[in-house]
């Protein structure tokens, strides 16, 4: 028996089904023709390659591509070939070095991410590709900016600003053909989880779940309108499995701390490979979960029980299981739209007892469940049986938000320096507020998500929590916070430029600017991504700081209840010194803070669930 207790940041994904109301960034579902993805068995493939230098085949060129041309030239009664004009033929694809995933579209596409350096659309003629297969994000983990995960917060319908919502909104750019349209022949996509980064375990397997939650979301066909079949190959597990991994000798699969050996890349021509073949060769769905059971809860929990099926039908082993669950109804047209739960199990073998402990659901709720399986070429099954539960004891909750509390990763922080006026400063362990030395005046931004929690929740309390752990002075300062109205990126800077993030100038450097420097511009009637004012006027509540090495709390209970109804978007706080002059200066700890993690910015709400 498989036994799974998910993490607390996988529960909190699964309090309700997802809102589709908008927020940052928002990303327009494609509309795709009805024709789009039909099933059927081709006698012939043309595959393009999508990469970086790991498609190049860095240390070892060309790297997995002679492999999966060998291994793929050997499939009797099939034929494939190679599209692009990176690389040699028939090795072809559409690949270099260093390439990060906006650096295939341009800045026009989508929330205007995109740097266009290395677009794909010109590789997608004059032959359109059967099949597209990506490995794309070391780069983005390696040069990029957390949040590294999730993709969305909406299954697609708006993309969370980050890396994982770089690779996605890639991929509806690579599905729209660049312009809009998408050409019926293509069948298939092979989306890759990333190989192991050393020392970055913890990354990239955020980055990969949000590659298998995307990649739901396509078979589902809330992120372009038409269920899209997606097989992934898992490079990760696959190359995780090496005992010898890093240690850059015998054995090893791995040249460096990111691209294989000779050895490595030979095993990923086989994953990739397998990937590949029951892309274009499977066709036959894993069967339904038909017993699907709730056997106990507690306050904040629910264990499932169901038995496995298989690969196809019921017979073999299934690739993944997509659980999901949310206290609407839950059925064949809103399943796409329910909250996934990452960290399932892996699949048994067919008739195998499966056992799921979901932990961290809101007490005194009521939820229903559902699961679908997919097996390695992409085929899902239908709909399982639909479960409905409750959770015991009271409705009332307290949940308390902090970075890396219990697997909660999704806040954003960052401090703009009018000394600086184009420097990000996010990776700083410091978050400050007031004048600093003569002519430094410092203002912070900080955005907790609260993307998880149901439009219906009533948010009975909300306390934002700093700790002031440096003073300019002794002298008093009074601290607002205030509502801004403009989408910012914190960015991974000391403090240096950098593109697309936040700075005093801009809350996204090169593409938008704050009306007044400093996110000076203020109206109490300032609206979502008005250009004309970055914040309100008034602030959500204002406090005197007098001791330093100390606690403050702030009452954005007003502020919180509008971003988790709906009716604001949550592009959190401005923190600001009322009076601005020398001595008023007050750093904080950031939610980069390594020292004392409990230390970082703190977010505590006391909730009710609907109906009490």
């Amino acid at each position: 028996m498989n036994l799974l207790s998910l993490t607390i940041q996988s529960a909190l994904a699964l309090i309700v089904a997802a809102s589709s109301a908008t927020a940052q960034g928002i990303a327009k579902p494609v509309s795709l023709p009805p024709t789009q993805l039909a099933v059927g068995g081709p006698t012939h493939t043309d595959l393009l390659l999508v990469g970086d230098s790991i498609t190049l085949g860095f240390h070892s060129p060309p790297g997995f591509r002679d492999d999966l041309y060998t291994l793929l030239s050997a499939v009797p009664g099939h034929t494939y070939s190679f599209l692009g004009s990176s690389g040699t033929a028939p090795l072809n694809g559409h690949f270099l070095g260093g390439r990060q995933a906006n650096h295939f579209y341009p800045a026009s596409f989508g929330n205007g991410w995109g740097w266009g350096t290395f677009d794909i659309t010109p590789h997608m003629s004059p032959v359109t590709p059967d099949l597209i297969c990506v490995h794309l994000g070391t780069n983005d983990l390696d040069f990029g900016y957390p949040p590294y995960a999730p993709y969305s917060a909406d299954h697609g319908h708006t993309l969370t600003p980050g890396q994982a919502g770089h690779f996605a909104e890639a991929m509806e750019y690579f599905l729209q053909w660049g312009d809009g349209t998408l050409s019926t022949k293509l069948k298939s996509v092979v989306l890759s989880k990333i190989l192991p980064l050393q020392n970055r375990q913890a990354d990239v397997e955020a980055f990969n779940d949000a590659i298998v939650a995307f990649s739901e979301d396509l078979a589902e066909g809330t992120v372009t309108g038409t269920p899209v079949r997606v097989a992934i190959a898992d490079h990760y597990a696959h190359f995780m499995t090496n005992p010898n991994l890093f240690t850059f000798g015998p054995g090893d699969w791995m040249a460096d701390w990111a691209h294989p050996t000779n050895e490595g890349y030979t095993e990923m021509a086989d994953v990739f490979f397998k990937a590949i073949e029951g892309a274009t060769s499977d066709f036959t769905s894993p069967a339904p979960i038909l017993d699907l059971s709730i056997v106990s809860a507690t306050d904040t929990s629910v264990t499932l029980t169901f038995t496995s099926t298989g690969d196809d039908g019921d017979i073999g082993t299934a690739a993944r299981y997509d659980v999901r669950a949310g206290t609407q109804s839950i059925d064949a047209r809103s399943f796409g739209m329910a909250r996934q739960v990452t960290g399932e199990p892996q699949p048994a073998v067919a008739g195998t007892p499966e056992t799921v402990v979901v932990e961290g659901l809101l007490p005194g709720t009521v939820y229903e469940f559902a699961v679908k399986t997919t097996d390695e070429s992409g085929n899902r099954s239908r709909l399982s049986k639909v479960v409905t539960g409750a959770t015991s004891g009271s409705s009332t909750s307290i949940i308390t938000l902090r970075a890396d509390l219990g697997g909660y990763s999704v806040v954003a922080d960052n401090t703009l320096h009018s000394s600086a006026v184009t420097a990000n400063a996010g990776a700083n362990e410091s978050l400050d507020s007031g004048l600093f030395g003569a002519s430094d005046v410092r203002r912070g931004l900080l955005c907790f998500d609260l993307s998880f929690l149901p439009e219906d929740v009533r948010i009975v309390d909300a306390r934002l929590q700093l700790y002031n752990h440096a003073s300019e002075s002794a002298s008093p300062s009074d601290v607002g916070l205030y509502r801004l109205t403009k989408r910012w990126i914190q960015g991974n800077q000391g403090l240096a430029p950098l593109q697309g993030t936040s700075c005093w100038n801009a809350p996204l450097w090169g593409t938008l600017y704050w009306a007044v420097a400093g996110a000076e511009q203020a109206s109490d009637t300032a609206q979502n991504d008005d250009s004309s004012f970055d914040r309100y006027a008034t602030p959500e509540d204002t406090i005197q700081l007098t001791a330093t090495g100390a606690w403050y709390e702030w009452n954005v209970t007003h502020a919180a209840a509008q971003w988790v109804h709906r009716d604001w978007n949550n592009e959190g706080l401005l923190i600001k010194t009322d009076s601005e002059v020398a001595g008023s200066g007050r750093s904080f700890h950031s939610s980069e803070y390594a020292l004392d993690p409990t230390l970082r910015p703190t977010l505590v709400l006391t909730v009710q669930t609907a109906g009490e």
